[in-house]
């Protein structure tokens, strides 16, 4: 069982690698659940267009960051979808769901908590301190390329074991 969260399901790079992904896995092997911070967008259809769930938490953190009932509602939406799939992967893409999926997935009790890493976070300090505290958190990162493992293994001390690419 597998729980996919990502910021956003609207048309990107990581969305639709997300959409590939899912697309890929034999759905009489695996169950998924697909989670978008943002409102669902193009992905999140054609995603479940292949009769795959996708929820939807409604939040933008650019908007509404400063609305405490909104972020109290996302988090304990996630947290509830979460220990209600039972999943035992968290596969976590793009930074808030990186955050989210690490600290959600840890209270949850999820056994494997996956980070997909799909671009370099320098010049960034805030998001590189906040990537550095959920580390512990993440049992594996998936970087997206070599310069994403070197950034991960030098600036944040994450130790190289820990990182695959793609």
């Amino acid at each position: 069982k597998i729980f996919f969260l990502i910021t956003s399901s609207d048309f990107g790079g990581a969305e639709t690698l997300l959409y590939q992904m899912v697309a890929a896995l034999d759905p009489s092997r695996y169950s998924i659940c697909v989670c978008s911070i943002k409102p669902k967008g193009s992905i999140a259809r054609q995603i479940e267009r292949r009769g795959i769930k996708v929820l939807s938490l409604e939040f933008d953190w650019r908007q509404d960051w400063y609305k405490v009932w909104k972020i109290i509602t996302a988090l304990s939406g996630c947290l509830r979808e979460i220990r209600s799939f039972e999943p035992d992967v968290l596969h976590a893409s793009l930074f808030q769901a990186d955050a989210l999926g690490a600290c959600l997935g840890v209270i949850a009790k999820v056994p494997v908590r996956l980070s997909t890493v799909h671009m370099v976070l320098r010049g960034r300090w805030p998001a590189l301190l906040a990537e550095r505290l959920i580390a512990p958190l993440v049992t594996h990162y998936i970087a997206v390329s070599e310069d994403i493992l070197r950034v991960y293994v030098k600036i944040l001390k994450l130790p190289a074991h820990k990182i695959s690419v793609v």
